[in-house]
């Protein structure tokens, strides 16, 4: 059995190098979906109220928006455009390059109250 934090659904805008929602496998996809992905028999995973006792988060300091799609600031939307032939990544949102098909749009996002 593999035993891992909680899934990871949302990417980090705050300085960890995550991918995109829809390249987060956790995002779309049970425990045994990804257990037969990854041919693994079992998939468990220490939930975020675990995770955070184990670190002794008693006062809700650490940020869990990977986890859970809800994050403490307001986001800067960029909508990042992929070039995999040239291996060029990265456009602020703007200007329309006639390449919308390859360009990744800003989810909504949900904030802490």
């Amino acid at each position: 059995m593999r035993i891992s934090c909680p899934p990871t659904i949302s990417p980090c805008y705050y300085g960890v190098d995550t991918p995109t929602r829809e390249e987060l496998i956790a995002s779309s996809s049970t425990p045994e979906e990804i257990c037969k992905f990854i041919g693994a028999d079992s998939l468990g995973y220490v939930s975020l109220a675990g995770m955070k006792q184990a670190v002794g988060d008693t006062q809700g300091n650490y940020c869990t928006s990977c986890y859970t799609g809800v994050y403490p600031t307001d986001l800067v939307q960029l909508q990042v455009r992929e070039n995999h032939a040239s291996g060029k990544i990265g456009e602020a949102m703007g200007g329309d390059s006639g390449e919308d098909k390859n360009r990744e749009h800003p989810v909504a996002v949900e904030h802490e109250s």
